[in-house]
């Protein structure tokens, strides 16, 4: 009976989709280069190591065009087809305005325009998936003198509620079963 229990209890915390998985590659730049990443770059934008232009760690993205030519810097996660996800991204512009930043999150495009400079700015946009992948894409021209600071960019599912209720479940039943374990235990000696 407690076996079972236990059991029941185990699947359905494992059932539940992981909640914390981050689903991008070098999100955070932290390998130093744009590994793990599609670039379409010029001389220009590069990674940073200078700690005014971090978030955290020790390096960032520094988006930074010569032309006008629009440059994306892109990847491609592994998502479930109907699954809602979260894009998080710590953004700065040290620029002036006659900047343009625009953010794909699958099937969701978020324009930035003619935005004066700001300060390191956390940035959240929901998307839901179309299918197994998911383009994450950043779409930048910044002429003017400075840059834009790209760091800590983040994909996680957002678990629906009855992820939630098998999750909490679970956890209760095994809390459960491991109490009445002691007990008998206890009883035994």
């Amino acid at each position: 009976m407690y076996r079972s229990l236990i059991a029941a209890s185990a699947l359905a915390v494992l059932a539940s989709p992981a909640l914390a998985v981050e689903l991008v590659t070098n999100g955070d730049f932290e390998t130093g280069s744009f590994a793990g990443w599609t670039v379409v770059l010029n001389q220009s934008t590069k990674i940073n190591s200078v700690a005014a232009n971090v978030f955290d760690g020790h390096y960032s993205a520094q988006l930074h065009t010569s032309t006008q030519t629009v440059k994306t810097l892109s990847q491609l996660v592994n998502t479930t087809l109907g699954y809602s996800y979260e894009l998080s991204y710590w953004l700065r512009n040290n620029g002036k305005a006659k900047d343009s930043f625009t953010v794909t999150s699958g099937n969701v495009v978020m324009p930035f325009v003619d935005r004066n400079a700001f300060g390191w700015t956390q940035f959240v946009q929901d998307f839901v998936a179309q299918g197994p992948k998911s383009l994450i894409q950043f779409n930048f021209v910044h002429l003017n003198a400075g840059s834009f600071f790209l760091d800590d960019v983040s994909v996680s599912v957002i678990p629906e509620p009855a992820s939630w209720v098998m999750l909490i479940a679970g956890f209760g039943l095994t809390g459960a079963a491991l109490r009445r374990r002691d007990r008998r235990k206890l009883a035994g000696a």
